[in-house]
């Protein structure tokens, strides 16, 4: 199957470069590759595209060190639903899950179609933490333990449902989505990298050190600049009055080092490196 091929040290990748497969064949490639132990996805998610809906894949091929990228796509209102790959590798479901929450995608066949996160712009607004269908399990000597949402500890609130047989854990159940910060948006709107830095640490409280580092690779990735002080990646969200010691310095202080006419104004640029990626349009 066709596939952008890179590595986690590459920038970012323009969407006019990465290829797009029909379904059939991106079903029938992932069947394959994950069944293989060097293959795994890194992400797989999905975004508006004019009249379609575009689907993005990023696999990681541990054993030469590579990251395959590649797409598909369907028509923004098509209801017809596509076979899914959780029902034969379970790494997928929090992708699918997180797709058809957002979006309304059904994936026929998913073992375990619930609600991921509940973000305000989901699809179906009647789904809410209050209705969440817990799993269950009936037995005279069965009982069922909660706990949270709310932690004394510093991790995000979520619900813990446990199905316990006397001191036995038969199954365990974790629903999280209780808090939304629209910490992406405050991403977005502003400039000012300490306050982006801080934002990236209050993401999780049990994971500040992982997530402050993986935003400064990102931000150190895509702000790279080139010799001839730009920084080479046609849009990059991070671009700044920034320059290495080496590269010769605009006389205008303030010139955004990716302002080219010959770059597409629409250009996205993405991070590997972090989250569900770091995405907004370049300077104008």
């Amino acid at each position: 199957m066709n596939y952008y091929v890179t590595d986690n040290t590459g920038a970012s990748v323009a969407l006019n470069d990465i290829p797009e497969v029909s379904y059939a064949a991106f079903y029938e490639d992932l069947r394959v590759k994950l069944s293989d132990a060097r293959y795994h996805a890194a992400h797989y998610f999905a975004l508006p595209s004019g009249d379609r809906m575009r689907f993005f894949l990023l696999l990681l091929d541990d054993a030469e060190r590579r990251v395959l990228i590649t797409s598909h796509a369907t028509d923004y209102y098509d209801e017809t639903a596509l076979p899914s790959l959780t029902a034969l590798h379970p790494q997928m479901h929090p992708f699918e899950r997180d797709i058809s929450e957002r979006y309304g995608i059904r994936f026929d066949g998913m073992p375990w179609p619930k609600p991921l996160r509940f973000p305000f712009d989901r699809f179906d607004r009647g789904s809410t933490m209050d209705n969440y269908p817990f799993y269950t399990m009936e037995g005279r000597s069965l009982h069922e333990v909660n706990v949270g949402p709310i932690h004394a500890g510093i991790i995000e609130p979520g619900a813990f449902r446990f199905i316990c047989n006397g001191e036995q854990v038969l199954h365990l159940e974790i629903a999280l989505g209780y808090q939304h910060r629209d910490v992406e948006t405050a991403f977005e709107t502003t400039a000012n990298r300490l306050r982006q830095m801080c934002l990236a640490e209050s993401v999780a409280g049990d994971s500040a050190v992982a997530h402050a580092t993986a935003f400064a690779r990102a931000v150190e990735k895509l702000a790279r600049p080139n010799r001839d002080g730009t920084c080479g990646t046609h849009g990059c969200i991070f671009c700044r009055p920034r320059w290495s010691a080496n590269a010769p310095r605009p006389s205008n202080s303030n010139a955004w080092p990716c302002r080219s006419p010959t770059r597409a104004p629409s250009a996205w640029t993405w991070a590997t490196s972090w989250g569900r990626w770091l995405r907004r349009p370049c300077a104008p």
